[in-house]
Formats: C-alpha cells, structure tokens, sequence
C-alpha cells in the first residue's frame, strides 16, 4: 500500500501503525506471563486503547499477579 506525500496522511498512518504494534505486543507478553488465558473480552478492550491508553498496562504488566489485577487496570 502506497500513501500519497500528504503530511497528515502520513502521520495518521504511522500513529495508527504504532498503536496496533504496542497492542500486539501488550497481549503478547500478557498471554505469555498468564499462559494464554487472555479472555476475548480484555483482547477486545486492550485493542480499543489509544497509544496514550496503552502506556499504564504496558508499564504495569510485570506488576500484575492475576487477571483480576489487569482487568481493574483497564476499567
């Protein structure tokens, strides 16, 4: 896919490129600290987070001892 010289364009699409790169790898190490017991519902809310949003699991996850701890963290 090629994007037109358009500076918003551009912009828009490596931000959006970003947050769906820091959502892959949040629930990467989250399945691999809780073994892959990662509900639908926490991967769906994970997904719908701002890059902004995404910061506090991110730094957070090694701090989290259950699924409880995570799911507090996203409400």
């Amino acid at each position: 896919m090629f994007l037109e010289d358009r500076t918003g364009e551009i912009i828009l699409a490596r931000q959006e490129g970003l947050e769906i790169g820091m959502q892959r790898l949040i629930l990467g190490q989250l399945e691999r600290k809780f073994s892959g017991e990662i509900t639908e519902i926490i991967r769906e809310n994970i997904q719908q987070l701002s890059m902004e949003k995404l910061e506090y699991p991110g730094r957070a996850i090694l701090s989290f001892s259950s699924l409880e701890d995570l799911s507090n963290c996203l409400e």
